[in-house]
């Protein structure tokens, strides 16, 4: 049979998917959780918003992030500020990628159309369709781990600036440590 110019063709085991969702979802995590850092270091004086930020929805959590960057210029150097901000604005890109990968499935397909192979192989597959139904998407929507990891990665450099920016400020403010409740 035919494979289609644009088929999505798989190479993958279902185990090698598993473990690439798995991966992308932890690096995802961690992210969330180095935000978190950030913010309780900016906010370390406002306990209410530290408890307010553990409960947000994450889009709130990255606006509470964003307004303590603006509110506490003196914790970050400029340089820094810039670099979280930017990172942000890549992580916030990629959120609507990590929900597809979270609610997603594996898979192995076989998808034919018009006599020509579509897609081929094991795949993170969605769990809904467009109109909200079980079913099959367009093969867009198909992941391979290629792209899970391709993810994981751009996850990964985005989190690592934070990160950075989170440590090098706690370095600087080593008493900010004495201040944290023992459940902060």
């Amino acid at each position: 049979m035919k494979i289609a110019a644009n088929a999505k063709i798989s190479s993958f085991t279902p185990n090698e998917t598993y473990l690439s969702v798995g991966l992308a979802l932890s690096y995802w995590e961690h992210s969330e959780d180095i935000q978190m850092g950030l913010f309780n270091l900016l906010c370390v004086k406002e306990p209410v918003a530290r408890q307010a930020f553990l409960t947000a929805p994450r889009s709130i959590r990255v606006k509470m992030l964003r307004e303590a960057l603006e509110r506490y210029p003196e914790v970050l150097s400029s340089e820094e500020t810039i670099f979280v901000k930017d990172a942000l604005r890549h992580l916030d890109k990629l959120a609507s990628k990590r929900n597809q990968i979270a609610h997603g499935y594996v898979q192995e397909i076989n998808s034919v159309v018009d006599d020509e192979v579509a897609a081929e192989g094991v795949f993170l597959m969605p769990a809904l369709n467009e109109a909200g139904m079980p079913g099959l998407r367009d093969a867009r929507y198909f992941l391979t781990c290629t792209e899970i990891d391709a993810f994981r990665d751009e996850v990964r450099e985005h989190r690592w600036v934070i990160h950075e920016v989170h440590m090098a400020a706690l370095m600087r403010n080593p008493s900010v440590f004495s201040k944290f409740p023992p459940s902060i």
